[in-house]
């Protein structure tokens, strides 16, 4: 059997002449903050408070991320109900979506663990 592997790595929403590329401003746009969370993506760590270290990128990606620590979420609703689950990583369109406080959980892939709610699972 041969595995091929691809990797595409894209820059959106550059701001070029002060206006992002992809026209207005999504509402609730995160840069980066002072306790090191950096977001882009409408409602990306929309309802973020004390969590630290969360890295989340595409539409509505740990958009119910209050107190979680150290998760990565890239993809559309990529850890989304995630609330105080830690040290996640979840890559590709609504991986670990359902997740909400399990933790050290690594998704990667379409869905990819999307409905898990427990800690320490791999998958991709």
């Amino acid at each position: 059997m041969k595995i091929s592997w691809s990797v595409a790595i894209g820059i959106t929403g550059l701001i070029l002449g002060g206006a992002p590329s992809w026209g207005a401003p999504p509402p609730n746009i995160v840069v980066s903050d002072a306790d090191e969370n950096t977001a882009g993506g409408t409602n990306a760590l929309m309802s973020n408070t004390t969590g630290i270290n969360n890295t989340a990128f595409g539409a509505e990606a740990l958009q119910s991320n209050t107190t979680g620590n150290s998760n990565t979420a890239v993809g559309d609703d990529a850890l989304r109900e995630n609330i105080g689950g830690g040290s996640n990583i979840a890559i590709g369109e609504d991986a670990l979506r359902e997740n909400t406080t399990g933790a050290n959980n690594t998704a990667i892939g379409f869905q990819a663990l999307a409905r898990s709610l427990s800690e320490k699972s791999f998958f991709s």
